[in-house]
């Protein structure tokens, strides 16, 4: 271990704002490195120093003993309040360390390897602006993937960030307001499409299973080639939805409230808060109370799994919702995981209904999910986003490839990479065994015919996201399981 030196020393590390702005530590010394190794593992080597990680972060993947390592980051809420663990966000993660210990394995970037720094952060945005600053001033990361919307909108303003045109890139980010932020930064990517696609999904699959029909053609029932007039000449349907009050809850209501109202149905709204605290179970009667009080012939749920058990067990005081007497429920990519399978619920929930981005459809799905299998004994595919995350690593490294043909790697040349991946031609798979084709090519200035695990990886240079189908999926006795792909 080298010589601790006073903090005096090491002015130059830009610090203060460490103390000031993010209060992570009240360290009064530094010590000498060459490499993280050098340092306590809840530290890294920056600029000679050892640098303590702000709390919540960790050196997470990849190789910590090279001077050249190629630093990149990623921010989750990996974590609940009382510290519990949050499966998918740790399987997410995991997703991400598997892409970069595979191109790793291929020798990372013209030889220097890669490694991977997570940070747990609360969801709200001075929690994340505060880790995004430390990470960009710190540790000069040229690119975070960052999970959920309200996170990477966030993110994407934090000033430091903003100066330094860091590369922002998320897998499970849906909400349409972030086209917006897109166009405004030109360096805020998504691998998900946005919810204006599965609000259209969902008005497909409302319509169908209350009217038995997939028109969507508004107040109109298509009944064997008969017009049947708007809903068969009958009330029109009211259906509810019921949305967690955020970036992405928000944004998706509104979407698919536009499509049901052109539907023909009548829409009722209930959005409930999430923050500054969790949904309570006496805030989730109350929320299922408004919604008994509109008899809706279906009701959409737009929140994630504590959510959606807290409401269901709610419902049941409401005999107007429940199944038996002809209730629908409908789910969004949120729901989808098995930790809404309770005692409580699983009752309920038999043959209900969701949507979430498809992941099974890209050509190196099928060896992801048996690499990832393999090494954390878990099928990805039970859970939303685990495809769309190793993808996100996939192209944040093809995006380092790419910048590196100027010398040195940063979020602006890292923003050509992306704008380079969607190239005519024979498809590449973003795959370790495929990672040699892949950074020779965009070290070479090759645009290149990214197909991912979650599929065909075609951005729209004007959104910052690709389009793409989407799984229908459903509960069993087996537990959650996809039973078709849709088309917005």
């Amino acid at each position: 271990m080298r010589s601790p030196l006073v903090i005096g020393a090491v002015a130059g590390l830009a610090l203060g704002a460490l103390a000031a702005s993010c209060s992570f530590t009240t360290a009064t010394g530094f010590t000498e490195c060459t490499v993280d190794t050098d340092c306590a593992a809840s530290s890294m080597c920056s600029k000679g120093y050892c640098l303590p990680l702000p709390a919540g972060c960790q050196r997470a993947e990849g190789s910590f003993d090279k001077a050249d390592r190629i630093v990149l980051a990623a921010i989750a809420t990996l974590t609940t309040p009382d510290g519990g663990a949050i499966d998918r966000e740790t399987y997410r993660l995991n997703a991400l360390k598997l892409a970069l210990s595979e191109a790793n394995k291929f020798g990372g970037l013209k030889n220097s390897p890669y490694a991977l720094v997570a940070c747990d952060s609360a969801a709200d945005d001075t929690s994340i602006q505060a880790v995004t600053s430390w990470l960009v001033q710190n540790l000069s990361v040229p690119a975070i993937v960052v999970s959920r919307s309200g996170p990477l909108r966030a993110a994407s303003a934090e000033p430091h960030r903003v100066a330094a045109g860091t590369f922002l890139i998320s897998a499970n980010a849906t909400a349409a307001s972030l086209v917006g932020t897109f166009a405004r930064d030109g360096n805020v990517w998504r691998v998900a499409p946005p919810d204006t696609l599965q609000a259209k999904v969902l008005r497909q699959l409302v319509t169908q299973t209350l009217l038995g029909t997939t028109s969507t053609d508004a107040g109109t029932v298509d009944a064997g080639g008969v017009d049947a007039g708007p809903f068969d000449a009958g009330a029109p349907l009211t259906v509810a939805i019921v949305n967690e009050s955020t970036d992405y809850g928000d944004g998706l209501q509104l979407a698919l409230n536009d499509e049901l109202t052109q539907a023909g149905f009548v829409v009722k709204t209930t959005p409930y808060d999430v923050s500054p605290t969790p949904l309570t179970a006496s805030q989730a009667g109350t929320a299922m109370g408004t919604v008994a009080m509109n008899a809706p012939a279906a009701t959409i749920v737009i929140g994630f799994p504590a959510d959606v058990v807290l409401l269901l067990t709610a419902a049941k005081a409401y005999p107007v919702l429940q199944v038996a007497n002809g209730h629908h429920w409908f789910f969004t990519d949120s729901a989808k995981d098995p930790a809404i399978l309770t005692p409580d619920t699983v009752g309920q929930l038999q043959g209900l209904t969701g949507t979430t981005p498809a992941q099974g459809v890209g050509t190196a799905f099928r060896t992801f999910r048996d690499s990832f299998s393999a090494r954390y004994g878990v099928d990805p595919g039970a859970y939303s986003f685990t495809a769309h995350t190793y993808d996100a690593m996939w192209l944040t490294l093809a995006s380092t490839a790419w910048a590196q043909q100027g010398g040195s790697i940063s979020g602006p040349t890292m923003r050509q990479g992306m704008l380079n991946v969607s190239a005519s031609g024979t498809p590449i798979p973003l795959l370790g065994a495929r990672w040699n084709d892949v950074s020779a090519a965009m070290l070479a200035g090759t645009p290149i015919n990214a197909d991912g695990s979650s599929g065909e990886l075609q951005f729209d240079p004007d959104a910052g996201a690709p389009s793409g189908p989407y799984e229908v999926w459903t509960v069993t006795d087996a537990g959650i399981q996809t039973v078709r792909y849709a088309t917005p």
